[in-house]
């Protein structure tokens, strides 16, 4: 993973370390995403939330985490088969440091070693400023299940990896 944010080391996550992804991922979505999504919705979404889909990631997918003081304070998803960013969270108190840029440009660098032509993403409501500032543009919308008949709108991105 090339690029680096002086305070934070990066490294691939190891089993066992899911709980702390889902408990990040719950911090960011009832911290950022409030205005964009209704409380019962983000209610329902961070209770369906559950550990054991991260454990099976850090076996078979790309997961990285970026560290602070030994701390995991974020982490980001490629899935390979989809070229797709499938998570990307950081830990509110540790936002607006370039971290989320970081832990995005490492798994772009990840998608351009594997060949991949394009990287998408499905975006929540708050984060696609984001990234429209790395370059991605909107493909659309869709309603995607976040909880059992909870449904809530993300946006579709792609940027064009080829030069």
């Amino acid at each position: 993973m090339p690029n680096y944010t002086p305070e934070f080391h990066y490294r691939l996550a190891e089993k066992g370390e899911s709980p702390k992804l889902v408990e990040i991922q719950i911090a960011a979505l009832q911290k950022n995403s409030m205005p964009f999504y209704a409380k019962h919705e983000i209610e329902c979404w961070v209770s369906a939330l559950d550990s054991a889909g991260y454990e099976d990631a850090i076996i078979d997918q790309e997961v990285y985490v970026a560290t602070h003081e030994k701390s995991i304070v974020g982490f980001g998803q490629y899935k390979k088969e989809w070229r797709e960013i499938k998570e990307l969270y950081i830990e509110p108190s540790f936002g607006m440091r370039g971290l989320g840029r970081s832990l995005a440009c490492n798994l772009e660098s990840l998608a351009r070693e594997l060949d991949a032509k394009s990287l998408r993403t499905f975006s929540t409501l708050n984060a696609v400023p984001f990234y429209q500032k790395l370059f991605f543009k909107i493909i659309g919308e869709k309603q995607l299940e976040v909880a059992s008949n909870i449904f809530v709108t993300f946006v579709e991105m792609e940027k064009s990896l080829v030069t």
